[in-house]
């Protein structure tokens, strides 16, 4: 086995050799997704709902939210408990809310975008993307 790495562009013919043990066996990995250069990062937020919700008690499903930017996952965060009803009047908000900050000490609003938002999608489905992570996951937490 060499120290050296081949990559190779996913769905190719694999470009090295796999032996009989690691040491007959050379190493490659595809290639790392790249968006072509001057692309758009794309944000998405993503709450994989992991039990089920209690609103008699005031309290919603518990989850694991996760934000990712274009492909790459920058953050989750498991919730015991999530809102078991949307309690604003002013729908979805891109750039902005009209509500109060939930942080009075460090986030003094208004404080504005100064980007350019190029496309808003929103997915209401409920069809989660797919996580091999997520999967498993949930696999394990049944048992």
């Amino acid at each position: 086995m060499t120290d050296q790495i081949v990559e190779y562009l996913e769905g190719t013919k694999f470009p090295e050799e796999i032996g009989r043990t690691i040491d007959d066996s050379t190493e490659a990995w595809p290639m790392e997704k790249v968006a072509p250069e001057g692309s758009p990062n794309v944000l998405f937020y993503v709450l994989e709902v992991t039990g089920k919700a209690d609103p008699l008690n005031g309290n919603g499903a518990p989850g694991t939210a996760t934000v990712h930017i274009t492909d790459k996952k920058v953050g989750s965060l498991d919730m015991d408990v999530t809102m078991p009803f949307l309690f604003s009047i002013e729908g979805l908000s891109v750039t902005h809310d009209y509500g109060d900050s939930v942080d009075h000490q460090n986030y003094k609003p208004p404080f504005p975008f100064t980007g350019t938002v190029k496309r808003v999608t929103y997915d209401l489905a409920g069809d989660a993307i797919q996580s091999a992570e997520a999967e498993m996951r949930k696999a394990m937490s049944n048992q």
